[in-house]
């Protein structure tokens, strides 16, 4: 499967990453991209409804208990984060440069810090020998290993790879640096680590004994020092040697699995490599090497789309797959290129609910093991049917609401999992990544039962706590300045308001809204218009309205827009001039207001400010009508419109799924009034290649746009950058003149964690003197570049 464009990639994943909004961290997960388009990254969403909880579980907490924990956790956060935090007093002046670095983040760690050797940061993988524990540490660009089985909770790691010492949290390339490793494997002598932005596998010959070791071989790439990039011409693409966003590793000491996710392939090598780049030996998933690039499409029963675990026993091979919603099973290993799978399971969590790929698998004594949602399904025999049902499941079914007290205030189970990614069993003791509570769980003995509770904990200092749940660390933080407060929405985690603009790294915010709605958290992006506060509330299909921006923490809104204005969490979605489908953005002058309405394919926009709830729309913009709801590509149609932006002069969307910025030069006057221009197209001189349009030249899946004054700014999520327009365009013919996030125009090398790169960013704001960009999903920080 060749993904040519950065929507497609988008929309195969979209589901995944709505789901990880509604669990207690980003659920960044398998928004699966081509290393073109940035590899989109990890955490796994369910389609937007409520989790289901079992009948025989009686509630965790009563409302009174749970009110009184949240305002003492809430409490104690505000006192370890000190009281205030640093203000800016003179606003810098003067433009942006090329690849300028970021001089503010809003996140739990600040630029390049990991948290040290006892903190984790959406594990993916774990692997053991019996004797040694292995982690991939994702976000913390680093792989950490324990030399013996950890014995306590939070007991810290004894070595690190992929950065020099266990503070440091860097991404990059060469033999010594990683970018975002997910699957690790180990037979005991050998370690190999999946780097998946980096679109390689990393392998040490011997067990690496020093921080910062150097990797020995490096698959995927002609060297340690070459990123292949999936969409550059310039580089060569034998199917036999190419990786694409490898999520998953496993070698039994001879043959070595590698899942190369983007394309839908399992590659195999029937010896162990020896060398740089060495040729795989057989390909499942495609008819042949030849075949893994040639577009067709892949949605048989039977057919890998992107894998993303693998196991193997010496005899039967498993494979799970996140867009195919499936575990597949080989009862022989293939000897043959493009053999498909004997049986493909579609594990669910409840009977109905949609099924769900399995994202960790682990063999044991003829048992399977696989992470899926957010349990690990247990087959005590190997399964030897389609659809043969699982055994049991491990993990408690828990509502969101049963553990999220607020925004900022989180009270984890130790048998409830949020999106675990990784298993692993060495036959007596059980190890689950349990990736969106940033935490790896042990079990001292396999786990038999749903409620088995785990013995140890690493990555936190204890089972109840998740450190990336605070006023400074935010799900898909989507900014609005105003030049003298900061606003920061959060996809069903809040909105949260800085009093004054910040000028530090990690501060916290001041005030939080969004903290009881339906007795549920909420919210979403968060705009103001000098006086009041918007705010659409995705998973409620709502917008609300604040009249006064809040001072103090849960304070209601006074008007709710959308199909019914009762306070629950999960809204009824619509149409027609009073409901709205998952509106993504909000966008006022103070005397209008324009709502991206994403899932309807539309812009509702109002002419004055709705004074009451259920206000209904004046206009239309996408669509002919208010009934209409069909995705186009003219310039009187949507497809998936994400930020919304006005000076009070102009009107711009990012379409993201067109991969286009829509621009209209005065504000609109009538309902189905096209655009007066599109930008797709932001390098024009760039030769045509075997893709078409080189991906820098073109904009892929932008999902912010700003206008502010006489310029424009838009999130380029698919190039990794943020390109900006000094003079605000008359037509597509006018090209960006600074670029951020990357080196030059033709660079998108996805880079999270550093000060002068970005990884998917999102929306963004300029209040004329910083401009602050929101990453998305898989990085979720907040980053401030300053004019100057």
């Amino acid at each position: 499967m060749v993904l040519k464009s950065f929507a497609t990639v988008v929309f195969l994943f979209l589901p995944l990453l709505l789901s990880g909004c509604l669990t207690q961290q980003p659920q960044q997960q398998p928004f699966a991209t081509p290393t073109a388009v940035p590899n989109a990254s990890m955490m796994q969403v369910l389609p937007l409804q409520p989790s289901v909880q079992n009948p025989s579980q009686p509630p965790l907490l009563e409302p009174a208990e749970k009110k009184r924990i949240a305002e003492q956790i809430v409490g104690e956060q505000r006192q370890a984060q000190g009281k205030g935090y640093k203000t800016v007093s003179e606003k810098p002046k003067g433009w942006f440069a090329n690849g300028q670095d970021a001089d503010v983040v809003l996140y739990a760690t600040g630029f390049g810090e990991s948290g040290g050797a006892g903190v984790l940061n959406h594990p993916s993988k774990v692997a053991t020998d019996g004797k040694r524990l292995v982690v991939s540490d994702t976000r913390n660009h680093r792989v950490l290993v324990w030399n013996s089985i950890p014995a306590r909770s939070g007991q810290p790691a004894d070595l690190v790879l992929g950065q020099p010492d266990f503070n440091s949290n860097t991404p990059g390339l060469g033999a010594s640096k990683m970018n975002w490793p997910v699957g690790v494997a180990t037979d005991g002598r050998r370690l190999i680590v999946a780097d998946a932005y980096n679109d390689r596998v990393l392998v040490w010959n011997d067990f690496p004994t020093r921080n910062g070791q150097p990797a020995d071989i490096v698959l995927g790439a002609p060297d340690f020092g070459t990123w292949p990039n999936y969409l550059d011409e310039t580089q060569e693409r034998d199917p036999a040697r190419r990786i694409y966003w490898p999520w998953d590793v496993y070698t039994d000491g001879q043959k070595l699995f590698v899942t190369s996710t983007t394309d839908g392939s399992v590659l195999v090598w029937n010896s162990f490599p020896v060398s740089n780049n060495q040729p795989a030996d057989l390909v499942l998933g495609a008819e042949n090497f030849s075949a893994r690039f040639s577009g067709q499409p892949k949605d048989g029963e039977l057919d890998l789309q992107t894998p993303r675990s693998i196991a193997f026993d010496g005899t039967r091979l498993a494979v799970g797959d996140y867009n195919a919603h499936a575990l597949f099973v080989w009862s022989r290993m293939p000897s043959q290129n493009g053999v498909p799978p004997d049986i493909a399971i579609h594990p669910k969590r409840q009977p109905e609910e949609p099924p769900s790929g399995a994202m960790g698998l682990a063999f044991s004594g003829g048992r399977l093991f696989a992470t899926v949602i957010h349990f690990v399904f247990a087959w005590n025999s190997f399964p030897t049917k389609s659809g043969q049902k699982e055994d049991y499941k491990v993990g408690m079914q828990r509502t969101r609401e049963e553990t999220l007290l607020a925004p900022d205030a989180v009270k984890l189970l130790p048998d409830a999992f949020n999106s675990p990614f990784g298993v692993a069993t060495d036959g007596r003791r059980f190890f689950v990544a349990d990736s969106n509570n940033n935490r790896v769980l042990l079990w001292n003995e396999i786990p038999a039962s749903a409620g088995a509770k785990p013995d140890v904990v690493l990555g936190a200092p204890d089972f109840e706590t998740n450190v990336f749940v605070s006023r400074n660390s935010f799900t898909n933080p989507q900014p609005f300045s105003d030049g003298e407060m900061l606003f920061v929405g959060s996809d069903g985690f809040g909105g949260f308001v800085y009093k004054k603009i910040p000028d530090e790294s990690k501060a916290a915010a001041d005030v939080v809204v969004g903290t009881r709605f339906g007795d549920a958290p909420f919210g979403g992006q968060a705009v103001s218009d000098g006086k009041r506060l918007y705010m659409v509330f995705r998973e409620g299909s709502k917008v609300l309205v604040w009249n006064n921006i809040p001072e103090k923490d849960d304070v209601m809104p006074d008007v709710i827009l959308g199909a019914s204005p009762v306070s629950e969490i999960w809204g009824q979605k619509g149409k027609g001039k009073t409901a709205f489908d998952s509106p993504a953005s909000v966008a006022s002058d103070g005397k209008r207001l324009f709502v991206s309405d994403q899932g309807n394919n539309r812009i509702l926009a109002w002419n004055a400010i709705p004074p009451q709830n259920q206000t209904p729309a004046d206009l239309v913009l996408g669509q002919p009508d208010f009934e209409s709801t069909s995705p186009g590509q003219g310039l009187n149609q949507l497809d998936r419109p994400s930020q919304i932006s006005t000076d009070g002069i102009r009107l711009a969307v990012a379409d993201q799924s067109n991969n286009r910025i829509l621009v209209w030069k005065t504000i609109p006057a009538r309902s189905g009034q096209p655009a007066d221009f599109e930008i797709k197209i932001v390098g024009h001189s760039a030769p045509i290649g075997w893709a078409g349009v080189p991906q820098f030249a073109r904009l892929a899946g932008p999902q912010g746009v700003f206008v502010y004054n006489n310029s424009l700014f838009v999130s380029d999520m698919g190039n990794n950058r943020v390109l900006v327009w000094t003079k605000f365009p008359e037509s597509e013919a006018d090209e960006p003149d600074v670029v951020l996030g990357q080196k030059d125009f033709k660079s998108n090398y996805p880079a999270s964690m550093s000060k002068n790169g970005l990884l998917m960013p999102g929306f963004l704001s300029f209040d004329g003197s910083f401009l602050w960009v929101g990453e998305f999903k898989w990085s979720d920080r907040l980053l401030r570049y300053s004019v100057g």
